[in-house]
């Protein structure tokens, strides 16, 4: 079975983008039968967040509908970073979530898992709230361009 380790942006996102690495997550589990490594889980089982959810069922599973996300007072973005990344490596690929570009934090675990070998996709939402795989080629010139540019305050597309 495969192993993928979910990627995207959290900070300026509503409820830390919680609700789509959740949707995303289940998607892989049950529709690409992955075995899924996520941050939001992450955060959760570690203490980093405090939250709040309801559960609503489809096809006989549960699914967290977010309404309530908030950094703990505990929060360390070192140990974070260590977990988060440690975690990358320990799976089989790494799967970015839409807007990855504009999150260094998405940016530093793709160069991870690029570094690592790891295969590289992308998730695309469709209109009806569907998703669709498609593999991420992506340069280290490009990554290194989008790194300097989070570093300069502007932001460009990868291509």
């Amino acid at each position: 079975m495969t192993n993928m380790y979910v990627a995207g942006p959290m900070r300026n996102r509503p409820l830390y983008n919680f609700q789509e690495f959740e949707n995303v997550t289940k998607w892989g589990v049950h529709i690409q039968n992955w075995v899924v490594t996520s941050p939001h889980e992450i955060d959760m089982e570690e203490g980093r967040v405090q939250f709040e959810c309801r559960i609503e069922w489809s096809n006989n599973n549960p699914y967290r509908q977010f309404t309530k996300v908030t950094l703990a007072k505990s929060f360390d973005m070192i140990s974070t970073l260590k977990t988060d990344f440690k975690a990358i490596l320990d799976c089989d690929g790494i799967v970015m979530l839409e807007g990855w570009q504009e999150s260094l934090g998405a940016i530093k675990e793709l160069s991870v898992a690029k570094w690592a070998g790891l295969n590289t996709y992308v998730v695309h939402k469709s209109p009806i709230s569907t998703y669709r795989l498609s593999k991420l080629e992506v340069s280290e010139a490009t990554l290194a361009e989008l790194v300097s540019a989070h570093n300069k305050g502007s932001l460009i597309k990868a291509s």
